[in-house]
């Protein structure tokens, strides 16, 4: 996996994702196996809030092209967030449409 930092927030994130489709509690087992190796020298990954993903979005240049910056991962466009709509439902944000959904 590689790292993508922003200054401005100070976050520093994962550019790359799994291989496959993941859900909100995949996405969950994932930070917690990142925190149990150290990944990057860290253990207090966790998976972003709405506002830190939503502050990520760019518009796209050109129809169809990707709403985040290129140092991610064009292929996986749908980001869990760390927050919860209801006790059964969370959060997303779909880097393709520039769009919060849950």
């Amino acid at each position: 996996m590689k790292l993508g930092r922003y200054d401005v927030t100070g976050l520093q994130w994962l550019r790359v994702g799994g291989d496959y489709p993941a859900t909100w509690s995949d996405a969950h087992a994932c930070v917690a196996d990142l925190n149990a190796h150290g990944f990057a020298g860290e253990s207090d990954w966790r998976l972003p809030t709405v506002d830190e993903l939503v502050s990520l979005l760019e518009r796209p240049p050109v129809m169809r092209d990707f709403c985040l910056p290129q140092v991610f991962d064009p292929s996986r466009s749908i980001l869990w967030t760390c927050d919860r709509k209801s006790y059964t439902a969370a959060w997303f944000v779909s880097a393709a449409l520039a769009f919060v959904g849950w």
